[in-house]
């Protein structure tokens, strides 16, 4: 009887075998699949991450062309762009391009359509920089004096008045003020819009501006001066100002805008590699550049 039970289970390794190689057959297949796809990925991740190198390299030279003052970007009027390759391949990458855009701080806070922006006249105001008349553990408080002369021709009529400050401290809710404003001599309060003086947050900074009830602003004659001193503070104590700069608009054609400092400019910055490009937006300020936005696209 046990020879005839050996002799029934003849063939029964043929089947388990077939059985481990259909198994093996349906697993097989999808796991090389999975790892072609991985494989796959990561190749076309290198090839990204090479381009992203890359085209950083483009924004990294245009930033280095702009503090080293590089005379084809200089001599560049607002709102016009320089465009160039990179001389030598980076990555084994030949075709990196870096199209750089001059442009004023100032069309942040003023309508660029309305008012000279590239051609701000400076010499008609005294900003004295920020005095620091308290610290505390919660807070630097600084008291501000701007003076205002027409030394020009006149009389102009002030329509917008604005006192810019860098850097941006973080947060908006970290800067209250202006406060404890005391106006003088020709300059006034009188027809304020309602909601003036306003802060403003703009790339690298902050602006405190005034406007006014159109033509119905300050009138300044020939000779004519007015003072505006105010107070702020920042609830960081550690903020230090960077930049600061005043200016005001007139509504007269031929001077549209005044300025106490030159007014610091923006670069808007695009390099492209392959299909990758990088977007990136800088300002420059007394210690160099303030860059503000990075972005892959």
């Amino acid at each position: 009887m046990l020879n005839e039970l050996i002799r029934n289970e003849k063939g029964q390794a043929l089947i388990i075998t077939l059985g481990f190689v259909v198994i093996g057959g349906l697993v097989i297949v999808p796991t090389l699949a999975h790892m072609y796809t991985g494989l796959e990925a990561n190749r076309v991740h290198e090839e990204k991450m090479t381009e992203y190198h890359s085209v950083d390299a483009g924004v990294e030279d245009a930033i280095h062309k702009i503090i080293s003052g590089y005379a084809p970007l200089q001599t560049l009027d607002m709102g016009s762009s320089y465009n160039y390759n990179l001389a030598e391949p980076v990555n084994g990458i030949t075709s990196i391009s870096t199209n750089v855009t001059k442009r004023s701080l100032l069309e942040d806070i003023l309508d660029p359509s309305e008012y000279k922006l590239d051609r701000p006249h400076e010499g008609w105001i005294d900003f004295d920089a920020p005095l620091e008349i308290a610290q505390t553990e919660d807070y630097v408080e600084y008291s501000c004096n701007l003076t205002l002369h027409n030394t020009g021709s006149g009389p102009r009529t002030i329509q917008t008045l604005g006192v810019f400050f860098s850097p941006f401290p973080g947060d908006g809710n970290l800067i209250v003020g202006p406060s404890d404003i005391v106006y003088s001599g020709n300059m006034t309060d009188d027809y304020l819009e309602a909601d003036s003086p306003e802060t403003n947050l703009t790339p690298g900074g902050f602006t405190f501006l005034w406007r006014w009830e159109h033509n119905q602003g300050p009138v300044f004659k020939l000779g004519d001066i007015g003072s505006l001193i105010f107070t702020f503070k920042i609830y960081d104590p550690g903020w230090e100002h960077y930049t600061f700069f005043a200016f005001a608009t007139t509504k007269e054609q031929d001077i549209s805008i005044i300025t106490s400092h030159p007014v610091p400019h923006k670069w808007l910055i695009e390099a492209t590699a392959e299909g990758t490009k990088i977007r990136s937006l800088v300002v420059e300020d007394i210690v160099g550049l303030d860059i503000l936005t990075w972005e892959v696209k």
